[in-house]
Parts: structure tokens; sequence; C-alpha cells
């Protein structure tokens, strides 16, 4: 929950659609736990993704 209060969402509604979309995101996704590879590509993704919702500009986000 602290990245999601140190990105740019300010309302605690944009930070719950926001948790929501994350969970969404794991949840598209049947990752077997020796998949090493899609895991690390996945937390390599979420990593990108994440620095780019914690820009300031991004204030909301809709799935």
């Amino acid at each position: 929950m602290s990245q999601i209060r140190r990105s740019g969402l300010q309302t605690e509604e944009a930070q719950n659609r926001f948790q929501q979309f994350v969970r969404s995101q794991f949840r598209q996704h049947t990752i077997s736990p020796r998949d090493h590879n899609m895991i690390e590509y996945m937390l390599r993704k979420g990593k990108r993704q994440l620095e780019v919702y914690e820009n300031d500009s991004v204030k909301d986000i809709h799935s």
C-alpha cells in the first residue's frame, strides 16, 4: 500500500481503483510458481508500470 500512497494518486477512491487494477493484472495470468522466467518478466513489467504511475501527472487510473 505504501507504493500507492507514494504515487500521485491523491484520493482514497483513486487508490482503491489502483489496487483493483494491480490485482486484476495478477489474475490475468496463470503463472506456475516454477516458471521463473515469467515471474521475473512480470516483476520487471510491474516495476516499469509503477514508475509511470508514480509520476506526479498521474492522478487516477481506469482499467
